[in-house]
This record gives C-alpha cells, structure tokens and sequence, in this order.
C-alpha cells in the first residue's frame, strides 16, 4: 500500500546491486547513490524498524524508478517513514535457482550509508545473501530509497529476468534515542562507582 506523502521527499537513495556481468567476470558492481528529488515510484512503505519487511522486485523501468538504474532488470522501492533517520540497514535476498556462480561487489559512490560487509568469494545458485549498509550519512525520514539488480543465468550467460529473483528483505535497524543515551550514561557512571567502592572495601579489609 502506498501513502501519499505530503512531506517533500529530501532525497532519494538509490542502491544499485548489480551482480557479476558473466560467469567469467568476477567484479559487479553495488551502490548507493544519492540522488535528489521526489519520485512517483509505487514503494513498500517501512514504519518499523528491526522489523523484517518483504518486498518484491519490480521493473527498473517503471514510473518512479530513478535513471541511475535504468540499466538494471530487477530493482526494490521503499520509502522510510519510521519517523527517524536510518543509519543502518540489511539487504538479504536468495541468488536465482539458475543463477551463474559469480562474485558480488559492493562499492558505496556517494556519502550515505558508506560502509558494507559486501561478501567475499564466488555466489552460486539459490544462496541466501545479507549485506548490512551501515555508516556515512543517515537515510532520512519520508525518503524514498531504491536497491536495483542485474544478474546472468542459465548456461548461455544469459541476463536474468525479472521473474528469476525471489522477494527480498529489507531489515532497517533501530536509531537509540538521545532519552536514552542520557539515562544509560548516568547508570553506567554508577556502576562503576560501585565497583570502586567495593574494590576499596576490600583494600581496606584486607590491610587490617
């Protein structure tokens, strides 16, 4: 379900995750982009965070999908409105059943979510993938962001349809509260006051 936003989306954020061009190639390419502007892309809405959502890929042609990722075949398009900024977030999807072992690589081209634990070493068929975007500038609130995905399949090489990719995750993890920060930070100076006081305690029953 989509809602009409009347908040002016700030930016879009575009993640190309872009699979090995060929059976042979062994570098891809995955991004993410920062590029301004409001679409009218039919997204999956995220409200919660440390909540697994579901969402199903759809043509990178559609109304909506940013330019950047006119070149990709298959591409995820969501929208933050948690009401916080997102600073951390993990992508997991399953390799098409035909799906050409290959390597994936994640290259981060602009200053939001710039740190990846992209997977190292060869993907083969049917293998489920978690790559954690975390770091760099935070996604903000009523912001739409899209993933975009090109892979090669069967024994020809060929590129992967639509059809070929299975729905994905999307896992937004949750921004701690500066309420309590300020609460943790007192409790933490009293456990260690604590400590202290009982090493003392101990000192000076042991030295009478």
């Amino acid at each position: 379900m989509k809602i009409n936003r009347a908040v002016t989306v700030l930016a879009v954020v575009a993640a190309v995750c872009a699979f090995a061009v060929s059976a042979m190639a062994d570098n891809s390419d995955m991004r993410i982009i920062l590029d301004p502007g409001n679409t009218d892309a039919s997204v999956t809405n995220i409200f919660n965070t440390n909540t697994s959502i579901s969402v199903s890929w759809q043509s990178c042609s559609n109304t909506g999908i940013p330019s950047v990722l006119s070149g990709e075949t298959a591409c995820l398009a969501l929208n933050n409105l948690t009401g916080s900024v997102i600073s951390s977030l993990t992508l997991t999807f399953t390799t098409p059943s035909d799906f050409d072992t290959q390597t994936i690589d994640c290259v981060n081209a602009d200053s939001y979510l710039t740190s990846n634990n992209c997977p190292n070493g060869e993907i083969g068929p049917n293998t489920q993938v978690s790559i954690t975007f975390s770091a760099g500038e935070s996604i903000p609130n009523a912001t739409d962001f899209f993933f975009g995905a090109d892979a090669t399949c069967g024994p020809d090489d060929t590129a992967c349809a639509l059809t070929d990719f299975q729905p994905a995750t999307v896992t937004v993890d949750p921004v701690p509260e500066p309420g309590m920060l300020s609460e943790l930070i007192p409790t933490a100076f009293g456990v260690l006051g604590l400590g202290w006081w009982n090493e003392r305690r101990k000192l000076w029953a042991s030295s009478r």
